[in-house]
């Protein structure tokens, strides 16, 4: 179903798996897309509540994004590591996350939201939501299960899309 703020992840999880005759089983790992864990940590930012600065402003200029846009990105950026503008109407801002990724515009994204004007924010921890997911499905399972959060991203200066594990429970991440 569609995702909503304070939903209980496990449960939705469990019941989809349940009703299309999937069978969960000891050992089994859960890649959960970060949309859906966004959506139901409530990291959902309403453009007309955010007040651009000046430095949005002058931001937005040169990537020809809306500064309300860019405020967001700044607000979700450790470090910004540059700024390119590959066709007149598509502009980015490759940056660090306050998280450690290294992504276009922070992880903002407008897809899949509903709202004009709505973006989700990445999780703010994505091992402690996966920790939570973990915790969560256990509960319902009786057993452990690992759980990976993953963000589809382009990579910096490439062609394409690539899905990257951004959280994980119950299993070990090589960085």
């Amino acid at each position: 179903p569609e995702i909503s703020p304070n939903d209980d992840l496990a449960d939705i999880i469990y019941n989809a798996a349940e009703n299309s005759g999937f069978t969960f089983e000891e050992g089994d790992l859960i890649v959960c897309a970060q949309k859906i864990i966004s959506k139901a940590e409530d990291r959902i930012v309403d453009l007309n509540s955010v007040t651009p600065s000046a430095y949005a402003h002058t931001l937005s200029k040169e990537v020809s994004k809306d500064p309300r846009l860019i405020e967001v990105i700044l607000s979700e950026t450790k470090k910004i590591i540059k700024m390119d503008q590959r066709k007149p109407e598509k502009g980015r801002l490759i940056v660090e996350t306050r998280g450690g990724v290294i992504s276009a515009n922070a992880g903002v994204d407008a897809s899949n939201i509903s709202g004009g004007d709505m973006v989700t924010l990445l999780p703010i921890d994505s091992d402690k939501s996966a920790d939570e997911l973990a915790i969560g499905l256990k509960r319902k399972l009786g057993f452990d299960v690992a759980v990976i959060i993953t963000d589809t991203v382009g990579r910096p200066w490439r062609d394409g899309l690539v899905d990257i594990a951004i959280g994980c429970s119950g299993i070990k991440a090589l960085k």
